[in-house]
């Protein structure tokens, strides 16, 4: 080997070992500490690294190690209790409130019951003990190695490796990125089969990560939605239907239209009021210098007019390939924002001399703005975006955020690209580069601009209704808990969509979950309804009714009382007299005719709307903070579908022991006050997963009714084991069922309804057995090895 190549060498190895050392990435303790090679041999850990333990596939750090630990437990994941709903994919690095509205989102997610994974490279997220993270850089190098080989299509691989050159300046990444978006493909398409996530949220469309879980989206069925920084501080954009101006053009035209007329005033004021407010922009350490507003001011006190050219993210808003490979067009004629500010500098030659223009490029532009500085045009790479454009007479860009400013702003503006207000009537379209003169004339002049702002602020409203979201609660607009129901949505129905694929409930295996250590503030916890069909014994009905009325916090829960069209005087007469008591957290209602069990749970599920929902007899007898107690255990684990309480007379879930036994009704409110205080010393801090719930007294999760429907009436008629088939039907979606070992509930047994004929009993467990073969099997090991033992002691 000659001495120039030894040289090429030692000098790329250097580089390498100091940008190692720059990141601050390699943990040299953990390195020495966890490769015991390494410390016998006295050499240094970085150097060992480069040399040696790169190709031996050795962990920089712990936090790479709990990522790989990560990537292989994904790749291996599938329906089930470790199951990934929701795949969030956000490469940005910045720390900006966006971030705090995708822990925000992720929180929400959570609590309507889904898994979230966020892909991502920045610290913000990785460090977030209450975030499930992974490690992922937008080149689609790092990906751990694929369990199985999907060939890409060549369309996409040559796509891709085009994004990958043009994102990334380092040639080592460009020489390994074919090889890099194999095992890419690979590795996501194995993990979306084996998961089948409900939707993926990807950040932006245009980067390689981004394109590429967008395309694996597409190819199975997956419903994907963009999400981007939004026009505005304080905002983010989520294109729900996933196409970025093109697929959803049509729709936001109709939507403009829609809401024309529909806007007030004050809402415009609200919302200008609120983004006013915002004082956060992206790359915020470029936003910092205000000097060159005194020039500006200046200027225009002379009698000149200020020109203000924003730059855009070529690379992130697509520019830059425009039209390119498989890529649609977002400029006719510009590949650059410095391509389309050379041709402002030749248009203002030709308009005025008194002309003062200012450029702002984007933080990540390297193009060489400052060959063009001169007495009559300035560079400011710092300047306050969001000052600049107020300040400014007229603003041109290829942006879509600068246009939306400036319609808050009310600066006239021209626009060089296609974007969201393309043609909407604000902007002074250059629709092509002879068209740049005249536009840049007609703005200058304000020709017909307060008709032209009319259209902007209209269709600026319209945005709040359709795709921003607001990071921060405002009145007027929708913010991430609105997001997050959109997206629940979404996934709830492609959940229904993919259920019983393959007619198999997941097989039982016993667990227990850690119970959460929640602090019961009423604010933190769902609304909760508590559904009470009526038939029979109205004596026993109303001992039912007062423990509920006398336990249940009155702020966040309501009794829905059902009188199922009932024959006994007794009955109606107290129905009639419940009726006189009705409140907000009382509600009666009575069916004209009689429809059964089934029917009048379904009933009440409508009538509960949005909240969490508790299926109670009327002969179940509850004591103090049941309601409370049954909702901490459904929230221990998003995927917990229904929590049970044990009960004297209630089967597997039954105390001493099953099946139970029946209960003196002169005797109820003290026995279940008894068992409650012996179970409250006790305080288990596990849930034991169980295969179903039980009808008696069932905690239900109102995601879980979003995603698995109601109880089937078509099928189980009247009733007997419809609760059975609704909690193997949630197992299918990889839903579990718990028991609340810390809650009794007396249980005086067949008085909600009537016991019907055994023939009925017989046909529907008929069904059950035909549904789900293994179930009555699956039951008897249950009972037969009874692991809820220890908890009934």
């Amino acid at each position: 080997m000659n001495v120039k190549v030894k040289v090429i060498k030692f000098l790329k190895l250097a580089k390498r070992y100091y940008d190692l050392v720059k990141s601050n990435r390699f943990d040299r303790r953990y390195y020495l500490a966890k490769y015991a090679d390494v410390r016998k041999s006295d050499q240094d850990p970085i150097l060992h690294y480069l040399l040696h333990g790169h190709r031996e596939g050795r962990f920089i750090s712990k936090s790479a190690e709990d990522n790989a630990r990560k990537a292989k437990a994904i790749a291996s994941a599938s329906i089930g209790l470790d199951r990934v709903d929701v795949y969030l994919c956000c490469w940005l690095n910045q720390k900006e409130p966006i971030y705090d509205a995708i822990l925000e989102l992720v929180a929400h997610l959570k609590c309507e019951g889904f898994r979230t994974l966020v892909i991502t490279s920045s610290s913000h997220l990785l460090e977030n003990e209450f975030v499930h993270a992974l490690k992922y850089n937008i080149y689609l190098h790092g990906v751990p190695k694929a369990n199985v080989s999907y060939r890409p299509p060549a369309l996409l691989l040559s796509e891709l490796k085009f994004l990958i050159e043009r994102w990334s300046s380092n040639p080592s990444i460009h020489s390994q990125s074919e090889a890099n978006i194999n095992n890419a493909y690979s590795y996501w398409k194995d993990a979306f089969l084996r998961n089948k996530p409900g939707c993926i949220i990807v950040w932006g469309s245009t980067c390689p990560v981004s394109r590429l879980q967008i395309y694996i989206a597409k190819e199975l069925n997956i419903p994907y939605i963009i999400l981007e920084r939004g026009h505005f501080s304080g905002t983010l954009y989520a294109d729900l239907v996933g196409q970025f101006y093109h697929g959803a053009h049509a729709i936001q035209y109709a939507k403009e239209v829609a809401y024309a007329q529909e806007h007030s005033e004050a809402q415009l004021s609200s919302i200008r009021s609120y983004l006013l407010q915002q004082n956060h922009v992206a790359y915020s350490e470029y936003n910092t210098d205000e000097s060159i507003l005194s020039k500006i001011s200046e200027h225009q006190q002379k009698g000149g007019k200020v020109l203000l050219f924003v730059g855009g993210n070529d690379n992130g808003s697509g520019v830059a390939f425009s039209g390119s490979a498989t890529f649609e067009y977002h400029s006719p004629y510009y590949r650059s924002s410095y391509d389309a500010v050379k041709d402002v500098c030749k248009a203002i030659e030709r308009l005025d001399d008194k002309i003062l223009l200012i450029i702002k490029p984007h933080p990540a532009d390297t193009g060489a703005y400052n060959s063009l500085k001169n007495q009559d045009i300035l560079v400011t790479q710092n300047g306050k975006i969001n000052s600049l454009i107020a300040t400014a007479d007229v603003c041109i860009t290829l942006t879509t955020t600068a246009v939306a400013q400036c319609v808050l702003s009310k600066i006239p503006l021209v626009t060089l690209t296609y974007n969201d207000l393309t043609d909407k009537g604000f902007a002074y379209q250059a629709h092509s580069r002879s068209c740049l003169i005249p536009a840049l004339r007609s703005a200058l002049s304000k020709e017909d601009f307060d008709s032209r702002l009319a259209f902007g602020e209209r269709y600026l409203l319209s945005l709040f209704s359709s795709v921003l979201f607001s990071i921060f609660p405002f009145d007027q607009g929708r913010g991430i808990p609105e997001l997050s129901k959109l997206i629940s949505n979404r996934v709830h129905n492609h959940n229904a969509s993919i259920a019983n694929v393959d007619g198999k409930v997941p097989e039982y295996c016993f667990r227990e979950i850690k119970l959460a250590e929640w602090d019961l503030d009423s604010s933190s916890l769902p609304k909760i309804d508590i559904i009470m069909p009526v038939y029979a014994d109205a004596g026993i009905t109303r001992i039912a009714v007062e423990a509920v009325l006398s336990s249940i916090d009155s702020k966040r829960m309501r009794l829905i009382v059902i009188n199922d069209a009932s024959p006994f005087e007794d009955v109606t007469a107290f129905i009639k007299e419940l009726s006189e008591r009705a409140s907000d957290f009382l509600k009666v209602f009575v069916n004209k005719e009689n429809i059964g069990f089934v029917g009048t749970v379904n009933f009440g599920f409508g009538l509960s709307d949005a909240n969490d929902v508790i299926i109670l007899n009327s002969d179940a007898i509850v004591a103090e903070n049941f309601a409370e107690q049954l909702c901490l255990a459904a929230y221990s684990h998003p995927k917990i579908a229904t929590v049970t309480p044990f009960s004297n007379n209630a089967s597997i879930f039954s105390l001493p022991n099953p099946p139970g036994e029946s209960l003196a009704i002169e005797d109820a409110i003290s026995y279940v006050d008894q068992k409650t205080s012996v179970l409250h010393k006790t305080s288990f801090s596990l849930l034991p997963v169980v295969p179903v719930g039980h009808g008696f007294c069932m905690y239900i999760r109102r995601n879980v009714l979003r995603s698995v429907g109601v109880f089937d009436e078509l099928s189980f008629g009247r009733g007997y084991s419809e609760e059975v088939d609704f909690c193997l039907r949630a197992r299918m979606q990889g839903y579990i069922h718990v028991v609340q070992p810390n809650v009794f509930v007396g249980h005086i047994g067949g008085v909600s309804f009537a016991d019907e004929q055994s023939e009925q009993k017989s046909r529907n467990r008929k069904i059950i057995a035909q549904r789900y073969p293994n179930y009555f099997k699956e039951i008897r090991s249950f009972s037969l090895n009874d692991p809820l033992a220890r908890y009934r002691r």
